[in-house]
C-alpha cells in the first residue's frame, strides 16, 4: 500500500477508476492490507467508493498483533470477504486452524454481530496429507459456527 503522499494520491486515483468500472458491472472490490482497522477506514474514507471494502484476513491480523474481534466490529459492513488463517502473534508461519493465536470463536461472534453475509476462504495449513488437514480444519470451522 502507498507509503508517501504522492503514492497515496496515485493509488486513490487508480482505485477510483477501477472501482467505477467495477460498479458499472455491479462488482465490489475487497482490499487485503497489512493496516490496522483505523488506517484502512481512513484510506477507504479518502477513496469514498461504496463498492470498495475489505478482505479481512484473521491470521494475518493476528500475526500483526491486532485485536481481530474489535477490528471486525470497527470495520463492520466494510468487510466484504474473510480469509480463515491461523498464526502466532509476530509470526508469518500459517498453522492448523485452532492451533495458533487467532481467536476464531470471538471473531465469528463479531462477524455475526455485524451481520456478515459474505464468504469465507480457508487459507489454512497444508501438510503432506492436505486432504486430511482440510477435513480437520473444516470441522473446526463448522464447530465454531455451530456454537454461535
Amino acid at each position: 500500500f502507498p507509503k508517501s503522499t504522492t503514492e497515496k494520491k496515485e493509488t486513490i486515483e487508480s482505485l477510483r477508476q477501477v472501482a467505477n468500472l467495477a460498479k458499472s458491472l455491479n462488482l465490489r472490490l475487497a482490499l487485503e492490507t497489512e493496516w490496522s482497522a483505523d488506517r484502512v477506514l481512513d484510506f477507504l474514507n479518502l477513496l469514498n467508493c461504496e463498492n470498495v471494502g475489505v478482505c479481512y484476513d484473521i491470521g494475518n491480523a493476528t500475526s500483526y498483533g491486532f485485536d481481530c474481534p474489535k477490528e471486525i466490529r470497527q470495520l463492520g459492513q466494510k468487510i466484504f470477504d474473510v480469509h480463515l488463517k491461523d498464526r502466532k502473534v509476530h509470526n508469518t508461519q500459517s498453522m492448523l486452524l485452532g492451533t495458533g493465536d487467532a481467536d476464531f470463536p470471538s471473531c465469528f461472534k463479531a462477524l455475526k454481530e455485524i451481520d456478515y453475509k459474505g464468504g469465507f476462504t480457508m487459507q489454512a495449513w497444508r501438510g503432506t496429507d492436505y486432504l486430511k488437514d482440510a477435513e480437520v480444519q473444516l470441522t473446526f470451522v463448522k464447530k465454531c459456527l455451530s456454537s454461535l
